[in-house]
């Protein structure tokens, strides 16, 4: 979703599946270069293989990417409302 590819490469199904199991992620290339450090450490721990560090709805709700897309959101927001403002003065 953040990139358009899953951070699973594999030639075959059966590769992606074991690479799936083990969370071995590659979220490296052109394609991931707009994708944030914050964005890429969040998937990295929502994928944990081991339970213990797998993030839990709480912690993840509490991650630095959540905090940053929530103040990119306001400062969105603001702009389309300014924006809207705009278009009913023509």
């Amino acid at each position: 979703m953040l990139s358009g590819v899953p951070p699973f490469y594999a030639e075959t199904e059966a590769e992606r599946v074991k690479k799936v199991m083990i969370a071995d992620l590659e979220m490296k290339g052109p394609i991931w270069f707009d994708v944030s450090d914050e964005a890429k450490d969040l998937i990295k721990h929502l994928m944990a293989p081991d339970i213990i560090d797998r993030y839990h709805h709480a912690n993840a709700l509490k991650h630095a990417w959540f905090e940053k897309a929530s103040v990119d959101t306001e400062i969105n927001l603001e702009a389309l409302h300014l924006f809207n403002a705009k278009e009913k003065l023509k």
